[in-house]
């Protein structure tokens, strides 16, 4: 699961994420079924990371392409 799976970040901010587990999986902006085209990491291995700066203010919301119900979302404030 993403940790914490929710976040409130500043404008301007760069968010990391590094896979713990076992198996691979991904960074993807929207919903499953509802992929949106803001970032998408594909997929990463163990100890792979995958970073992405958050510019304008809003809610991102974010799952795993290999495991849908895994969900977080982002909330960026100016």
């Amino acid at each position: 699961q993403f940790q914490p799976k929710e976040l409130s970040v500043k404008a301007g901010t760069t968010v990391k994420w590094m896979n713990g587990d076992d198996i691979e999986h991904s960074v993807t902006s929207g919903e499953p079924g509802k992929e949106s085209s803001a970032f998408d990491s594909g997929f990463f291995k163990k100890s792979g990371t995958y970073e992405f700066t958050f510019v304008t203010p809003g809610t991102y919301t974010y799952f795993c392409k290999r495991h849908p119900s895994m969900r977080a979302k982002v909330e960026v404030t100016e």
